[in-house]
């Protein structure tokens, strides 16, 4: 988090800003009145004034009041007398007469004879627009008002905003209008929980504006200096383009508390519509899109205007239907215009234009554009790429090409290297070309180069994608076009001080809810949308980009959008998952460029080479990481929700369940009071430097209807009432406690279970895995097996951040009894295993609970990678069968015959119906290793129906680290132990001998696995234990007849072997290595330890030797290797060592006279 101190310097260093800028506005302020004075002057001395009786001071007019008159005079005395009446006598008022051709010119000379500062300009009829732009030119004074002629204005109405408007120095200012119908008055204008929300000086946000120009007062300046006028050439709707462009280039717009203005509705304005000011109104409409599209401004400022322009069209429409002179062919071509003037604004969604509305848009740009698919493949996937491209095809919006291209170098024969199948696909759509090998570069830069101006969405060759893939790209590409869509998105993360980017694998993994962001990563395997004209002007430098980027062309194309100033953006409905789903052709991954990437840090590599290269790059990901360094999460209205006190409060009410808890409480709510504060000063701050940063209210959030649930929710609710009522404080705790409320068993879906055990250095990013599950009805019981490392630090430390996760802990039981434990506080609908080494992709949950449901089964099976810690890669992926997932879900006793071949052993990529597993009293063995066969098998059989899911939802980690299965081969009799509990299970169930015939088919395969984890003295201990446990079964035979027993120790024994096994040489390395005080402080231990390992492993050894009497060793001076056994046991270590087994007691002696001897002969 950044220093707050640097943060209130930022702030002082704006402030001084301001107020320098503001000094310069009035030095600059000054010198235009001095300017005008001398002007007045010099045509007071030309001109002689006749006498007229003033009713103000000769002083410089402080309001101009511009009044456009045009056949008024049923009106216009009303008018005229609530100006010349006003309280604020410095103005001067501009009548601009329009040709009028009643008796409204006399009325105006009339007031003019009497009151020197009525001002008349005559003209043609030439609409209000050239009469107010007439009106403007002749302006002195420095702010102005304008007035219809046939409204009229409270005898305050100017002294007051003239007041507010310079005393704040707003450059405008907006009170509240009534509208005056024949049978009723509507009052319109700023509204009155703004006028209470805002004190006269507060500025007024952009979407809080009127888009009227009466009852506002405009500073002169804003005007003149921005060249602001009132378009001519249109008949209607100029002021709705004035008040459009002084909102947005005005710095500051303060509202009046009050109501001073009277619009009058019954009379004929001049703005009445006829067919063809009808025809204008999309013609204006287009220069003020224009407008905002050549501006800086706020997403929701447009926003706002686009609605503010689209209730126009509408209202105008629904108007013309009762004009007999505005035919139907008027209508259409009006809709038809008006369609093609929103075409064009960067943004269009359901915040401005209604669903039909949005729809013609859609198809209007659809139509204006053309749509390419482009993706690439090689020899590799040639034979599977028919199956991407079908997917590609059945597009719910359909491409104008789908282009394939491939490298000449790849298929000197072109199309006679093909297969079949693919070719078939160019009668359906499919358009094959060719181009040289620039790798996976080739599903772009040639498209970019053929067809500059499409709209070009990439896809990858490996990947069946959803019919609405394409069409979900193109929604959120028309409601805003100057952002780049993609739908797998990773988010860039900087280390604290936002000065260097963390490692590709530490980034966020397919995130949404971001805002488009320079910050967004987009990967071309989801589906990436590029507008025309999108990239840098680097992006065609194939050389460079091979350069660069040899293996990462998403680098490469990201790169050069965030140089283009372009971000990057995430659909609301983005299929995020598409890479690591059901959707992933099978057999294709296994040269993907993702593994090779991820496995040897080559993204990380080939980013440091753009970041060297461009500069640029990464100082504008430094400025996109700062602005908002305080919250990590995309602003939205949940996260709203959750930051409120009354939330926080309510989840600390959650945790009372004992009085412990209660009587703590107090002192969390302070804490959380203290911290809460601090965090909204902090945001006040930002909110105060950067305006745009505010929230925006909840209703305009997409995920308001969410928000809206957690607001109504009871742990809300409550924190509320504290927050408002803290006197009800202590009665809420009793009222807590008394009800219980918090009871969570039915509400929980999934009770997921993990057993820990010394896995600190992977606990993190499971628990992430599983904390950020997209299904939230969840409980997460952590049983940690008595860990030594800091794991039960990092489950105490996630706990507290997330109150669905409960510890258990034991002593070391191993997994098997850390499950049960699990198992037996459960509270979930279903049940889920997961190691602590491995991690869950974060559908899993919602994924396979809804397909447990869907089908109703007890279990739900699904594949899983491997990834291999000592290579740093996915080694496999392992999807069920083809052949099983066509007979989804199974039914165990009509598939009996190879029901245990579904699935590996394992449960953590299975889920478990709790209420199945209690009727049946399934429970884990109390094994060290092998403890899930037993219940994995046994579920598999018992349950009634079983599920199949083709995704890869889990990932595994193997050769990792001890963990708590423990190493394989030194308890490989579990093996023996767990298979005769299924036995077991198989006869009290009475299954049968048809799964009797399946276990057998199974045996031998779990022997020969845990057999080649073993080294070959362990196999020799496998078989002794197996005899004993085995004897008299019906399977001894099978493990008499294990090929791997059969050649027996693999190494040789030798003298060097014997003699390494010897507990003289154990000790005396051991001894060898007290350097240090703690070494020798432990030592007596470790040769506790050596001395009963040695005699456990001499006892087995006398017992096989008993069975295998040829096994037994000969004499050590037999051997070929005796010498060097010699050379051994000459060591000084050697020696020491049994100096101190023989005769521990001498053995400070004997060390002495041992050293002293070892030296001599040194010297």
């Amino acid at each position: 988090m950044p220093n707050i101190t640097q943060k209130k310097k930022n702030t002082q260093e704006y402030k001084v800003q301001k107020k320098l800028q503001k000094l310069q506005l009035k030095t600059q302020k000054a010198k235009d009145k001095l300017e005008k004075l001398q002007s007045i002057k010099q045509n007071h001395k030309k001109k002689k004034h006749p006498k007229k009786t003033n009713k103000s001071t000769n002083s410089i007019p402080k309001v101009s009041v511009i009044i456009p008159v045009y056949n008024v005079e049923q009106y216009l005395r009303e008018c005229l007398d609530s100006v010349t009446s006003q309280t604020l006598k410095q103005i001067e008022i501009i009548c601009v007469d329009d040709g009028s051709t009643d008796k409204s010119p006399k009325i105006l000379k009339e007031y003019a004879s009497k009151d020197t500062r009525i001002k008349i300009i005559r003209q043609e009829n030439k609409g209000q627009s050239i009469t107010r732009n007439k009106g403007l030119q002749k302006s002195l004074a420095d702010y102005i008002v304008f007035l219809d002629s046939d409204d009229w204005i409270d005898l305050d109405f100017l002294e007051k905003m003239y007041q507010a408007v310079s005393k704040s120095n707003a450059d405008m200012a907006k009170s509240q209008y009534l509208h005056h119908y024949k049978d009723k008055v509507v009052p319109d204008g700023i509204n009155t929980t703004i006028q209470t929300r805002y004190d006269n000086g507060e500025n007024l946000e952009v979407n809080e504006n009127s888009i009227v120009i009466w009852a506002t007062i405009y500073k002169s300046d804003l005007i003149t200096k921005n060249n602001i006028y009132f378009r001519e050439d249109t008949f209607v709707a100029a002021d709705v383009e004035f008040t459009l462009k002084t909102t947005f280039l005005a710095n500051k717009i303060i509202p009046v508390v009050g109501t001073y203005v009277h619009y009058r509705r019954e009379s004929s304005k001049l703005s009445m519509m006829h067919s063809q000011k009808f025809k204008t109104i999309p013609t204006i409409h287009a220069h003020m899109i224009d407008f905002l599209n050549n501006i800086e401004c706020d997403e929701r400022d447009y926003i706002e205007a686009l609605k503010k322009m689209s209730w126009r069209i509408n209202d105008r429409y629904k108007s013309s239907l009762n004009i007999q002179e505005i035919t139907d062919s008027d209508r259409i071509e009006f809709l038809e215009k008006s369609t093609e003037v929103f075409a064009k604004a960067k943004y269009i969604d359901d915040r401005a234009f209604d669903r039909q509305t949005i729809e013609k848009l859609e198809n209007y740009i659809r139509v204006q554009n053309t749509l390419i698919i482009s993706l690439t493949s090689y020899p590799t996937r040639i034979n599977s790429v028919h199956l991407c491209i079908e997917t590609l095809l059945n597009q719910s919006l359909k491409p104008d090409k789908l282009i394939l291209w491939l490298a000449k170098e790849q298929f000197p024969n072109r199309e006679d290297d093909l297969p079949q199948h693919l070719l078939q696909l160019k009668q359906e759509g499919l358009d094959i070309q060719w181009c040289s090998n620039i790798r996976s570069y080739k599903k772009l830069i040639p498209t970019l180069k053929k067809y500059p101006d499409a709209l070009i969405i990439t896809a990858d060759d490996d990947i069946n994608y959803p019919r609405d893939w394409a069409e979900i790209l193109f929604k959120s590409y028309v409601k805003d076009r100057e952002t780049i869509w993609a739908h797998r998105v990773h988010r860039i993360v900087f280390d604290q001080d936002a000065q260097e980017i963390l490692p590709y694998n530490k980034w966020g993994n397919c995130v949404t809810g971001y805002e488009p962001s320079f910050l967004n990563f987009a990967t071309s395997g989801g589906g990436v949308l590029y507008p025309p004209n999108c990239f840098d002007k680097g992006i065609l430098n194939e050389k460079k980009a091979l350069e660069l980027c040899p293996s990462a062309d998403d680098i490469w194309f990201w790169a050069h959008l965030v140089l283009a100033n372009r971000r990057i953006g995430i659909p609301k409905y983005a299929l995020k998952n598409l890479a690591v789903q059901a959707n992933l052709i099978p057999g294709t991954q296994l040269e993907a460029l993702y593994y090779k990437n991820m496995g040897n840090n080559k993204n990380d590599k080939q980013l440091k080479a753009i970041f060297a290269k461009y500069p640029k790059l990464l100082e504008t990901l430094q400025t996109q990481a700062k602005v908002t360094p305080l919250i990590s999460k995309p602003i939205g209205a949940i996260n709203l929700v959750k930051n409120h006190l009354a939330y926080k409060f309510g989840r600390e009410f959650a945790k009372c369940k004992n009085p412990l808890n209660i009587l703590t409480l107090p002192f969390s709510l302070l804490a959380l009071s203290i911290r809460h504060n601090k965090r909204e000063n902090i945001l006040s701050i930002i909110h105060e430097i950067d305006p745009s940063k505010r929230p925006l209210e909840l209703s305009r959030y997409q995920d308001y209807p969410q928000a809206l649930e957690i607001q109504n929710s009871l742990s809300y609710k409550l924190g509320r009432v504290v927050t408002s009522y803290p006197l009800s404080f202590a009665f809420m705790i009793v009222l807590l406690y008394l009800r219980r409320i918090w009871s969570k068993s039915d509400s929980i879906k999934v009770s997921i279970i993990i057993p820990v055990y010394n896995s600190q250095k992977y606990l993190r990013e499971c628990l992430d895995s599983v904390t950020n599950q997209t299904l939230k009805q969840i409980e997460i019981i952590c049983i940690d097996d008595g860990s030594t490392d800091n794991s039960l630090e990092i489950l105490k430390e996630y706990a507290s951040k997330d109150e669905r996760i409960s510890i258990l802990t034991q002593t070391n039981l191993y997994a098997g009894t850390a499950r049960n434990a699990g198992l037996a506080v459960a509270k979930g609908e279903y049940i889920q295993f997961v190691d602590s080494d491995d991690w869950f992709d974060l559908n899993m949950c919602k994924r396979m609970y809804a397909q447990a449901r869907k089908d109703g089964s007890d279990i739900v099976v699904c594949g899983h990678r491997v990834y291999d810690e000592q290579l740093q890669n996915y080694i496999s992926e392992r999807s069920i069968s083809y052949h099983a997932l066509s007979l989804s879900p199974i039914d165990p006793k009509v598939y009996k015959a190879n029901i245990l071949a579904i699935s590996n052993p394992a449960t953590w990529n299975k889920l478990y119906k709790r209420e199945f597993l209690l009727q049946k009293g399934l429970k884990f063995e109390a094994l060290s290793t092998c403890n899930d066969l037993t219940f994995t098998y046994s579920t598999l059989m018992l349950a009634s129906k079983i599920s199949l899911m083709e995704e890869l939802f889990i990932t595994y980690r193997t050769n990792s680290y001890k963990n708590i299965t423990a190493t394989r081969g030194e308890n490989a009799i579990n093996i023996i132990k767990a298979l005769k509990a299924l036995q077991a299970t198989i006869n009290n169930f009475h299954l049968g001998n048809a799964y009797k015939l399946v276990f057998q088919k199974q045996f031998k395969g779990h022997i020969a696995y845990e057999l080649n984890q073993c080294t070959d003295f362990q196999k020799q201990n496998f078989k002794y234990q197996a005899q004993k446990l085995l004897e008299e079964d019906e399977y001894k035979e099978l493990v008499e007849n294990q090929e791997l027993l059969q050649p027996g120790y693999k190494k040789p024994i030798g003298a060097v072997n014997i003699i390494k096994n010897d507990l003289f040489y154990k000790v005396g390395r051991e001894l060898a290595k007290c350097r240090g005080n703690l070494r020798i402080c432990i030592f007596p231990f470790t040769f506790l330890s050596l001395v009963l390992s040695h005699r456990s492993r001499k006892n087995i050894l006398e017992a096989v030797y008993e069975l295998y009497p040829d096994r037994y060793p000969k004499t050590i001076d037999t051997y070929s290797d005796y010498h060097e056994s010699n050379m051994l046991r000459a060591t000084l270590s050697y020696k020491l060592g049994y100096a101190l087994v023989t005769s521990p007691l001498n053995f400070p002696i004997a060390m002495w006279r041992i050293i002293k001897r070892h030296r001599m002969r040194d010297e």
